[in-house]
């Protein structure tokens, strides 16, 4: 299971480089025309054209979680970037209804806690394959939604508490550092 043979570190690789790429092409383009964009939108949105973004904003959304879910070929994983950085310039504007229905606080601070969570997920992934899966005594192992859920939440568990009893206080150290280090 060499990945170079099967090509797998090959499609990483590319498929980072033209993320970082289109990334910062798409960032000039928005810092360029962000302005002229948001007035001309802003004077002639009109319910058919806020309705297309939307559904724009929402079949993207769906199939970049399908590519994220579902094995797919090489050339959805290669769209992956430009997709991913269409939706979220559609989520910058804010001009459709999904767009604007992500924008509430809940998805805030689920975001606030999202790297915490994508850190810990492996830990709380082995803990929970080899304390709960794996224990035919709890007897959980013949419903996989309840895996899904106990895992998302086991794991939003932990990043809180990791969020709070770790990272928070030292960025709050960091900063005070960083902060008495730049006034000398």
């Amino acid at each position: 299971q060499n990945p170079y043979c099967n090509g797998i570190l090959f499609t990483y690789m590319l498929r980072a480089l033209s993320g970082l790429g289109i990334g910062y092409l798409c960032a000039c383009l928005y810092e360029k025309y962000s302005l002229s964009l948001s007035l001309s939108l802003s004077l002639s949105l009109s319910l058919l054209v806020k309705i297309i973004i939307s559904i724009a904003e929402t079949a993207i959304f769906l199939y970049v979680v399908k590519i994220l879910v579902i094995r797919q070929t090489l050339a959805s994983t290669l769209a992956y970037p430009i997709l991913f950085i269409s939706l979220f310039i559609l989520f910058l504007m804010k001009r459709g209804y999904f767009s604007n229905f992500v924008d509430r606080k809940l998805f805030s601070i689920l975001g606030r806690y999202g790297y915490t969570a994508y850190v810990m997920s492996y830990v709380t992934g082995i803990f929970l394959m080899n304390i709960v899966w794996n224990n035919k005594d709890i007897g959980i192992s013949a419903y996989p939604m309840l895996h899904l859920a106990l895992y998302i939440v086991f794991t939003y568990g932990i990043a809180v508490l990791v969020y709070h009893g770790i990272e928070k206080p030292i960025g709050n150290i960091l900063k005070r550092t960083y902060k008495n280090s730049k006034k000398v």
